[in-house]
């Protein structure tokens, strides 16, 4: 079996698979909660470590620092605000009737809420805590691998989640704007991933981590073990054991991914979904709040869902100006770098 991080050129076929996978049980995983005992062992840490492995450090500052912004910042706020239509038509509404019948408090709290972002968002908005968790992630790994060595950036990752544990354990009401506490949390998945492409990865540490991951799933069956990672809230599940798992299962994703047949139709489809990846991740809980009162079986939900989702991602493509709002694509088009990989 090749090496992840001598995978041959052109590979961005299992990159989109791999994304495919990862929002499938993302949305498995927020519909049903026996599914959540096992997706929560590892779906989010596999989107860092994918970032990780896609981190290009040979980017300028400014150049990085504007391309991450537009990718993941522009989306974000493009949500954020096609989010909040409804409250802000609301308090139109309520403004044209008088002032005095405006519920000041309801919307202030509202709008607080939502700049704060992180744990403050809720319902439909669960999930954007994730995108500038991501984005400040990259940023201070961007910074962090320019300004020290390789064995002072080991020591400051481990520093980090030594730090993210103690949030976890000891301060948990430390919450801070937009989620970034949690970027202590998210700096060890990225570094493993961003290591595991340039070749660090031993083939026996890879199978070593495959095995903590499957005995974590046999764990969560036949124990109480909390092994489940809930990043949003800062719970990191059992320290260092679910670190582990979580870097196992982002390994065997990276494998299914890479083992599935290019022209095969479950390809294409993984392709389609993983492309559509991130609208998917900010609309899936909208639409699953939608059809709650439906009680409809997860098995339909989340093809729906997914669907719906993918079908919005694709009218978005349709327009320059929503795709670079929504998508975070330029205007002129994004293009992969020449080894076919998106670069982080």
């Amino acid at each position: 079996m090749a090496e992840i991080s001598q995978l041959g050129p052109n590979r961005l076929g299992w990159i989109d698979r791999t994304k495919g996978i990862g929002i499938i049980l993302v949305v498995l995983g927020h519909l049903s909660a026996t599914w959540a005992k096992f997706v929560f062992v590892f779906h989010m840490p596999l989107f860092f470590v994918l970032s990780g492995f896609l981190f290009n450090a040979n980017r300028r500052p400014s150049e990085y620092w504007t391309a991450k912004l537009h990718h993941l910042a522009v989306p974000y706020l493009g949500f954020l605000m096609l989010f909040n239509l409804k409250p802000c038509a609301a308090l139109l509404l309520q403004m044209s009737h008088g002032l005095a019948t405006v519920n000041w408090h309801f919307f202030k709290n509202h709008f607080i809420n939502q700049i704060w972002g992180g744990v403050k968002l809720t319902e439909g908005q669960v999930i954007f805590w994730f995108p500038p968790v991501l984005l400040f992630t990259q940023l201070v790994y961007y910074h962090l691998n320019r300004l020290f060595s390789k064995l002072a950036l080991k020591i400051l990752i481990c520093i980090s989640y030594l730090l993210a544990l103690a949030n976890q354990w000891f301060y948990p009401g430390i919450q801070l704007p937009l989620a970034t506490n949690v970027v202590l949390g998210a700096l060890p998945f990225f570094y493993f991933g961003a290591s595991l492409r340039q070749n660090q990865g031993s083939v026996n540490l890879t199978r070593f981590l495959c095995l903590i991951f499957l005995a974590t799933l046999v764990a969560t069956i036949f124990s109480d073990l909390q092994l489940e990672i809930n990043m949003r809230t800062a719970d990191y599940g059992l320290p260092v054991i679910s670190l582990l798992s979580a870097l196992g299962g982002s390994i065997i994703c990276f494998r299914l991914a890479e083992k599935i047949r290019e022209d095969s139709l479950l390809s294409k489809s993984l392709m389609a979904v993983g492309g559509g990846s991130m609208t998917i991740m900010y609309g899936h809980e909208y639409f699953m709040n939608l059809f709650a009162s439906m009680h409809l079986s997860y098995l339909i939900l989340t093809p729906l869902i997914i669907g719906l989702c993918w079908g919005i991602h694709w009218l978005l493509t349709l327009n320059h100006f929503t795709s670079a709002v929504f998508i975070g694509a330029s205007i002129s088009g994004d293009k992969p770098s020449k080894n076919g990989l998106r670069q982080s």
